[in-house]
């Protein structure tokens, strides 16, 4: 608990959201693979060690993210509504997780349930990699003073100010 959000937010203000997000999910499938592909060929104590391993590594990265990066990548305008989207998504990936998990559990073992997590965590990765804009590691203050487009008009073009309500005025 304590000690991975500590080193993950060294981290994330060392590195950046989107690089603790990605590295934070590698780091979850890898874990996730050690334990799938070790479980029955490890004794208790280095299994016991991996899930420690692999509690670490699911508080270290995108547990942290998830919080900053909603911040990060919505415009102020929509930031509160896209934030609970995101959040509700979450919500039904949990879901969803839940009621395959067992299933699979059932009917081919804890090896290859670690391993379906272990891809899931490698979609986020590849998902989180690509569908993050790099310029969000300059930090938060990057992502609120970007050159954001409200209504067709560009917040930082000292030639227009917008009216906050969709109208501009020339300057």
């Amino acid at each position: 608990g304590l000690p991975a959000i500590v080193a993950g937010i060294y981290c994330q203000q060392q590195f950046g959201s989107k690089t603790l997000q990605v590295w934070g999910f590698l780091f979850i499938a890898a874990c996730f693979f050690l334990l799938g592909g070790c479980y029955n060929s490890f004794g208790p104590k280095s299994t016991f060690g991996l899930y420690i391993l692999l509690l670490f590594s699911l508080n270290f990265g995108p547990n942290i993210t998830t919080f900053i990066l909603p911040a990060e990548v919505y415009p102020p305008k929509v930031r509160s509504t896209m934030n609970g989207i995101s959040a509700a998504m979450g919500k039904l990936g949990a879901i969803i997780g839940t009621y395959i998990y067992q299933p699979i559990y059932d009917r081919f073992g804890i090896s290859t349930l670690m391993f379906v997590a272990g891809s899931i965590s490698l979609s986020g990765m590849i998902i989180s990699y690509f569908a993050i804009d790099s310029d969000l590691d300059e930090g938060f203050e990057s992502a609120t003073t970007s050159n954001i487009i409200y209504d067709g008009v560009d917040q930082h073009d000292d030639e227009n100010k917008n009216l906050g309500n969709g109208e501009s005025v020339q300057q």
